[in-house]
């Protein structure tokens, strides 16, 4: 294992003791609860940034809402039991067994398949949008059934240019506290209110030129900048990272200073492509598409400045981090603010195809960076078999139609995170032909476990 801060500038083989903050503000919000969740659960990559997958928990059990490929439209994935599904899996003789499917039907999408969901645990409500509608459906989360739709009207008019796609609209993700439900398209970002999801109305519309508009966003839901809690949407797309307060609609660009320490980001070396937040120690996540130097980035938020009135931000350079991965186009990006781990794998245009992951320090107490990752090598795969695959009776899943390899779905990014019951990190990683999810006990792989690949490791069928 090695790490990598700041401070540093490169990789050392010290051993550093995890980072627990013990500082005030800043804290993962509380979801709620409910009949449906009466434990909270972060689900990072789900609430905190628009990835395709929607991850909710039902009394301990793990449920994901999955796109599926072709005509087969989506699925509600239902894993085993938590305790049999962390706790054993890794210590298992195979995959775990168990996985349940519930059909996802959503009249208001018509023909169009789901391209991916977010989910307000709280309220028991779920989003879907398509690539090709210009609908967002909301279904409740105890029966599947659809609630009420919403239809985009002329910002939807121009389509988004993604490399994996040309959508109409990119992505979304809901705010439980606020009840906003945030949508990427062509003209920029919408904001509805879905306090009534029958009728969910629309609160504003921001402009935002459409190579500023990130395939995948990423949203902060009450960062303090200034004594101020900010609901900011953040964005990048082709040289440039924006943020964006949803609550006014007030688009925020950088300074020229800051322009500056935003380096590679800046200057179109790293296209932002796919951003995570962690929402307790408040930094950004960056995957870069097509970046030749196989950056990624890390975006301290504990130390953004923002400037109303010129419609400005800045950043100092102790806030901007470029940090090599071990791969060209890693850029599946998924973070737990529970354990504070940042999964980030190969994308759609990948050569080596792999993960890495890393843990981040505390920016408010050490310098920005990891205290501990995977290492300068890209992680392989394991190869599929029958001690790591589950349910190959299920329709599309053999070891053969999964594939020889694995890279994520490119658009939207098909990828999860949360916390199980046990206290560990998992990711969930749906592979580009829509076959299938990976399940990664990121707790275990990154503290070096005996037993992986294969059993930190495992696949599930999809129908």
């Amino acid at each position: 294992m090695r790490t990598f801060n700041k401070k540093s500038g490169f990789l050392s083989l010290v051993s550093v003791t995890f980072l627990l903050s013990a500082c005030g503000g800043g804290n993962v919000e509380n979801p709620g609860t409910s009949s449906i969740s009466p434990t909270p659960m972060i689900a990072a990559s789900t609430n905190f940034n628009s990835g395709a997958i929607g991850i909710f928990t039902t009394g301990g059990t793990s449920n994901a809402l999955v796109p599926l490929s072709g005509s087969n439209g989506a699925t509600v994935l239902t894993l085993p039991t938590t305790g049999s599904f962390i706790a054993k899996a890794g210590r298992a003789a195979a995959a775990p067994t168990g996985s349940t499917f519930h059909s996802l039907t959503l009249p208001s999408l018509g023909t169009s398949n789901a391209s991916g969901f977010s989910v307000d645990v709280s309220a028991e409500v779920g989003v879907a949008f398509s690539f090709t509608s210009k609908v967002l459906s909301f279904f409740s989360l105890t029966n599947f059934s659809e609630l009420g739709h919403y239809t985009c009207g002329t910002s939807c008019n121009t389509s988004l240019s993604f490399s994996g796609a040309s959508p109409e609209i990119g992505g979304v993700v809901l705010d439980p506290a606020r009840k906003f439900a945030i949508f990427s398209n062509g003209s920029g970002y919408d904001v509805l209110d879905y306090t009534t999801p029958s009728t969910p109305t629309k609160l504003r519309t921001i402009p935002l030129s459409g190579t500023k508009v990130t395939e995948n966003f990423g949203y902060h839901p009450s960062l303090s900048v200034g004594g101020v809690a900010y609901p900011l949407i953040v964005t990048g797309g082709y040289s440039s990272l924006n943020f964006i307060d949803a609550s006014t609609g007030k688009v925020y660009t950088p300074d020229m200073a800051t322009s500056t320490n935003l380096g590679g980001i800046a200057s179109g070396a790293c296209q932002v492509d796919h951003i995570s937040v962690d929402i307790s120690y408040n930094v950004a996540v960056l995957g870069c598409e097509f970046s030749s130097t196989d950056q990624g980035y890390l975006i301290d938020l504990n130390k953004l400045a923002l400037n109303p009135a010129a419609g400005t931000y800045s950043l100092p350079t102790t806030a901007v981090l470029s940090f090599t991965l071990p791969a060209y186009e890693m850029d599946d990006v998924a973070v737990d603010s529970n354990n504070h781990l940042a999964f980030i794998g190969s994308g759609g245009y990948a050569g080596n195809v792999g993960y890495f992951i890393g843990k981040l320090n505390d920016p408010r107490i050490s310098p920005l960076g990891f205290s501990l990752t995977t290492g300068s090598t890209i992680l392989p795969m394991p190869v599929f078999s029958s001690t790591n695959v589950s349910n190959c009776t299920v329709t599309g899943c053999t070891p053969l139609t999964i594939g020889a390899h694995w890279y994520g779905w490119t658009d939207p990014h098909a990828i999860g995170a949360f916390t199980d019951s046990t206290g560990n990190s998992i990711v969930l990683w749906e592979n580009d032909t829509k076959t299938a999810v990976s399940v990664l006990n990121m707790s275990e792989l990154i503290a070096g476990s005996s037993l992986m690949p294969t059993l930190s490791i495992w696949y599930q069928g999809l129908p």
